[in-house]
């Protein structure tokens, strides 16, 4: 399975989970955003990328890369970091 394809396969697990759970899911028209939905409930917006992985470490959790690092075609640099201040439960 390519890339891609797993990652189409994380992100209809996730909207399904948020379906269940009476989100409404909103997905962006291009898929050059820094986000891959947006789930809607009790009128508060949460704006959510979707990872997916396969590496399990030796506690048995799984792991994914929080930073991402990219050259635009202005050839300056753009670096993605996960932000746990604006993270909520």
């Amino acid at each position: 399975m390519d890339r891609k394809l797993k990652g189409t396969l994380a992100e209809s697990k996730v909207i399904s989970e948020f379906i269940l759970n009476g989100c409404n899911i909103f997905m962006p028209f291009a898929d050059n955003g820094f986000y891959d939905l947006i789930a809607e409930k009790n009128e508060k917006l949460y704006k959510v990328s979707v990872k997916f992985s396969s590496f399990v470490n030796k506690a048995g959790s799984y792991c994914v890369t929080l930073k991402t690092v990219s050259r635009r075609k202005d050839n300056k640099t753009k670096i993605n970091v996960f932000d746990n201040t604006k993270y909520e439960n």
